[in-house]
């Protein structure tokens, strides 16, 4: 609504309603700006094939020509209803706006479907609130999904079998996380054919070879999955099976395989063994089961660490090849190079100095209680150790504050990377009202109170003139300055062959190899600056955080964050965007490593329970999925010791103010 609103207060709608408001203007009569509706919201995403906003003259003409069909109204009905359901229900809008999402229906009617067929209530709400259009809801659909013959849902689940028939059914009641996997039921044609027992063969095969629901895994069901559609004498489940007959004999399967006819009249699953010419009606089955991942066990990998300090000891150009998955980019790991400081915004110590002052002072909070710094302590990591940040009025964050150490060297800011510099980010958070709360036209107005800052800003950029430029120029400045110390890791790699203990030197063999911690954390910092799903997106429920997608809308996104920098990871606990979880944890009880490399270990949440796509979520595009680089790697305790003391080693005494210049690798020349 608010797209179509800003396009038709420019008067931008469409070249029709340019020309007509021409005409009007002509006429000397005042133009009058288009009513937007929800309807004309929905007429227009219908014609608005590119979603750019503007309808051109074929968008114009094809609208015309749509507009004539049977099914026109039917199809803004469906735009409208999925908007005010997703108005109603915002965890439902997968899109930037509701308009987005009405053009991505338009284009993508599977989308659509999946979408209505799985959020059947809140559809029938939006009908009855737009329409008035009441209808009987199916009691059934949490259990089962009516699907068309390509296997996708149909877009209505409340109509009978006699107005719209459906070709399968997918089975999501909820099972066992060792039975997880789909399960369809063929209830078109063959539920009302009966089969001879030779005939059975011929039945299945042509069910396969023309791929009934997109499916070449037909079946006889066992005595037992054919029992769960029947609850004593009655049909369990009569809107799904409307054909189902409890007086019938249906052909199964029993506990050996054997082909058995089964009949429920008697309230229980009786069976027979058939002859020949015995017939019976079939209803196939089709089960695939996902690769549902457990915990593995540990495998010792031994090491000669004799021989890995005399392979390490070289120059990194002559370590052995890591290993990263094909495909993978990667760069060997490396001192830490200079600090990169954009051309439009110059290091100075001057600049420094002011962003400093500006990032403890108190006053670029709404009520003077919060700074960068109460987020950012130096003395906590220039994190704040907690799980997720507290701002004005303690109101809680949604994330884990990150470090802004060596934030000089990330590519993109904010956990989803929704900005390219340290210079935009450095402003977000004033304003934020669950953070600092100061809008920016009230930081200016205080800054300018405040008599101290006349002078620094005039030293750090030539006259005493406060803008939100240059507050977000010496903010980023200073924060650049902040930067790892030299670690035990640096010193290795500058020559120091002693500077690793024999554990330390087993973790970084371990990173480069069996820990794959390279497929994503290569470089000197560590970092490739990609975005990756580690599977704890949470998708659905409480702790949900959608991550990058929340910037792209792409659905690959979905879940993914920032990979962070690894150097000084030890002191800026807890980790991850949900601040949930310690690096590494032991107990003098247990042997056993707990915390985060211990789930990495264990394929954090890939391929379990709410991280692949089970029961209806199966049709969702947006599901996340985790990242292919998660894998079990088998690790014992003591390698994760190991992993966990190179940690250590690439983690150095946090500074607690800013680096020199020559820290940084700035010249005289450049400063």
């Amino acid at each position: 609504m608010k797209t179509l609103e800003t396009i038709a207060s420019n008067q931008k709608a469409s070249r029709l309603a340019k020309t007509s408001l021409q005409y009007k203007a002509d006429e000397g009569i005042s133009p009058r700006v288009p009513e937007i509706t929800l309807r004309t919201t929905a007429e227009f995403a219908l014609a608005d094939a590119d979603l750019n906003g503007l309808l051109s003259a074929q968008e114009i003409q094809q609208k015309y020509s749509d507009s004539i069909q049977s099914d026109y109204d039917a199809e803004v009905e469906d735009l409208m209803t999925a908007a005010e359901a997703a108005r109603k229900n915002p965890s439902k809008l997968y899109y930037k706006t509701t308009y987005e999402m009405m053009g991505k229906f338009r284009a993508d009617k599977p989308a659509k479907h999946a979408f209505f067929a799985t959020n059947s209530d809140i559809i029938r709400t939006a009908r009855q609130s737009l329409f008035n259009k009441a209808s009987t809801p199916n009691e059934e659909v949490s259990d089962f999904l009516r699907l068309d013959s390509t296997g996708w849902p149909l877009i209505d689940q409340t109509l009978a079998y006699t107005e719209q028939s459906w070709s399968c059914v997918d089975d999501i009641r909820r099972v066992s996380i060792k039975s997880y996997g789909t399960r369809l039921w063929n209830t078109n044609d063959q539920v009302t054919t009966s089969s001879t027992h030779s005939g059975l063969g011929n039945l299945i095969q042509t069910a396969n070879s023309s791929s009934v629901c997109s499916k070449s895994s037909w079946r006889l069901p066992t005595v037992t999955e054919l029992s769960a559609l029947f609850s004593g004498t009655e049909i369990k489940f009569p809107n799904t099976f409307p054909t189902l007959d409890i007086s019938t004999q249906y052909w199964a399967t029993n506990e050996n395989n054997e082909q058995v006819l089964v009949n429920f009249s008697s309230g229980a699953a009786v069976t027979t063994q058939p002859i020949e010419t015995d017939s019976a009606r079939v209803m196939l089955h089709s089960f695939e089961p996902y690769d549902v991942w457990f915990n593995i066990d540990p495998v010792d990998t031994p090491v000669d660490l004799t021989e890995l300090r005399n392979t390490y000891s070289q120059s990194p150009s002559e370590w052995p090849a890591p290993i990263v998955d094909e495909g993978i980019e990667w760069e060997e790991l490396g001192l830490r190079p200079a600090v990169p400081f954009p051309a439009d915004n110059p290091y100075s110590e001057e600049k420094v100095a002011l962003g400093k002052a500006l990032f403890f002072d108190t006053s670029l909070s709404k009520d003077d209680t919060i700074s960068c710094a109460s987020c950012h302590d130096p003395a906590k990591g220039w994190a704040d150790g907690i799980r997720t940040a507290i701002g004005i009025d303690g109101q809680k964050g949604p994330r884990n504050t990150p470090t802004i150490i060596n934030t000089a060297y990330y590519d993109t800011l904010f956990l989803d990377g929704r900005v390219g510099s340290l210079e935009e980010q450095s402003l977000h958070p004033i304003s934020n009202p669950i953070e600092m709360g100061l809008p920016h036209d009230e930081l200016l107005l205080k800054l300018d109170q405040k008599t101290e800052y006349a002078a620094m800003f005039n030293a750090a950029f030539g006259n005493e003139t406060i803008t939100l430029d240059r507050i977000a120029k010496a903010i980023a400045t200073f924060e650049r300055t902040i930067i790892s110390k030299e670690s035990a890791f640096d010193q290795f790699l500058k020559g120091d062959s002693n500077a690793l203990t024999d554990q330390q030197l087993h973790g970084l063999h371990l990173y480069r190899t069996k820990a794959r911690c390279m497929n994503c954390h290569s470089g000197p910092m560590m970092t490739n600056n990609k975005f990756e799903n580690i599977g704890l997106t949470y998708y659905g429920r409480s702790l949900e955080d959608r991550g990058r997608y929340n910037v792209t809308y792409k659905a690959e996104d979905m879940g993914r964050f920032r990979i962070p920098i690894l150097r000084d990871i030890k002191a800026t606990d807890p980790t991850t965007h949900l601040g949930l979880f310690q690096l590494a944890m032991t107990f003098p009880s247990s042997d056993r490593v707990f915390g985060l490399l211990a789930m990495y270990n264990n394929g954090m949440t890939r391929n379990r329970s709410g991280n692949f796509p089970q029961y209806a979520a199966k049709y969702d595009p947006n599901f996340p999925t985790v990242s292919p680089q998660i894998e079990r790697l088998a690790m014992t305790s003591a390698e994760l010791k190991a992993l966990d003391a190179f940690m250590s080693a690439i983690s150095a005494d946090i500074r607690p103010d800013s680096a020199s210049p020559e820290e940084m690798g700035i010249t005289p020349a450049s400063h």
